[in-house]
């Protein structure tokens, strides 16, 4: 299913579509070229690894509690660093404190120190030194957030707070967007709000950019150090409200960072995915024409099917090859080691509600041109 065909193809080419065991809620690189994935809605969460050369799954591996949208972060030795999920399985509260990791070496989980507040669709970022830091998320229930971040130290194994910061101006529904600056600070957007921020850790700081994207509750990329493109989503997700296809970017790294409107999609689009390429230019995936909602985050029709490239030199959007089926709400995308990308999920296969059981490879255009550039130093 990887094989790509010789000669120039400017639109790509998808792989077949393969049948999976599992609705890819969640998928994360590992060093080894295989992925990690799970579903959702499982106490505790069975998670496998798949090896895109082979098509292959492992067989499941419990994870110590329900990691359904919790944050992911790829630690320095290779490991896998899980911080929250969901709870109401287990005690009705939504968010959990858990932090745990996974060892790609011995395919086993591990229950580490406690966050000190429960966090659900939270984000997970890794600072400089080596540290993460937690950032919002629901924890006892849908109308309460944790506003403290908070600071993992992997070699002490403990959490600190972030007493001095409050992030109440970020109340997603979805995860809050999270990059770490090339000057050490976290930038933090709030995609519901449309509303920026940037956090220094070691100072305490919570800082808001004074500017607007226009763009409320779509997806978001740095596609270069300390630029990121923002793109697509709707005025709402939980009520009926037409998807938008305005696009925009911002440089953190200018001394007055301004949202700049850049070309729209040629596609309107709510919960889509978007995800960097090897040479530079921006994937989007997916997403719905549907209008958005609590009944349009489980469509698995109607979607938008054509892929586009959107071109950093530019500005501009290509379309190219569609996708086979519909991919919006737990789509998953990934960049692999061969320049091709994974793409799998949508939906869930939670009792009475439909899922995408299925993933398919992208090969982009640069795959075409001739052999492939090797890293030599």
């Amino acid at each position: 299913s990887n094989a790509v065909t010789p000669g120039p193809q400017p639109q790509g080419q998808w792989s077949s579509l393969m049948n999976w065991p599992l609705v890819a809620v969640h998928m994360t690189l590992l060093d080894t070229g295989n992925v990690l994935t799970w579903d959702a809605w499982q106490q505790p969460e069975p998670t496998q690894e798949f090896n895109p050369s082979t098509n292959a799954f492992t067989s499941p591996i419990n994870s110590p509690d329900s990691l359904f949208c919790g944050a992911m972060a790829q630690m320095p030795n290779g490991n896998i660093l899980v911080a929250g999920g969901y709870g109401e399985l287990k005690d009705g509260i939504m968010g959990i404190v858990d932090t745990n990791i996974y060892n790609p070496s011995t395919g086993t989980w591990t229950r580490m120190a406690d966050m000190h507040y429960p966090r659900w669709y939270g984000s997970l970022t890794e600072l400089g030194n080596g540290q993460y830091v937690a950032i919002s998320g629901n924890s006892t229930d849908a109308n309460t957030w944790a506003d403290t971040p908070e600071v993992y130290d992997p070699n002490a194994n403990t959490w600190t707070l972030l007493s001095n910061i409050n992030t109440s101006a970020i109340h997603e529904l979805m995860y809050p967007n999270s990059y770490l600056l090339p000057n050490g600070n976290v930038f933090v957007l709030g995609e519901q709000e449309d509303v920026s921020y940037e956090m220094n850790v070691a100072n305490q700081t919570w800082t808001q950019v004074n500017s607007s994207s226009g763009i409320h509750n779509g997806a978001s990329v740095m596609y270069r150090p300390g630029k990121v493109l923002y793109a697509g989503g709707a005025s709402s997700l939980t009520s009926s409200s037409p998807p938008q296809a305005n696009a925009a970017t911002i440089d953190l790294t200018s001394s007055n960072p301004q949202w700049q409107a850049t070309s729209p999609m040629n596609y309107p689009r709510v919960l889509q995915n978007m995800v960097m390429l090897a040479d530079g230019t921006v994937l989007v995936t997916g997403g719905q024409q549907a209008t958005a909602g609590t009944d349009g985050q489980y469509q698995m029709s109607g979607g938008t099917l054509p892929a586009e490239i959107w071109n950093p030199s530019t500005g501009n959007w290509t379309t190219v090859a569609p996708m086979a089926v519909t991919r919006g709400y737990h789509q998953t995308d990934l960049l692999l080691p061969t320049g091709q990308v994974l793409v799998a999920g949508s939906g869930h296969g939670a009792p009475g509600y439909p899922g995408q059981y299925s993933a398919q490879i992208y090969s982009p255009p640069y795959l075409f041109n001739g052999p492939r550039p090797t890293i030599t130093s």
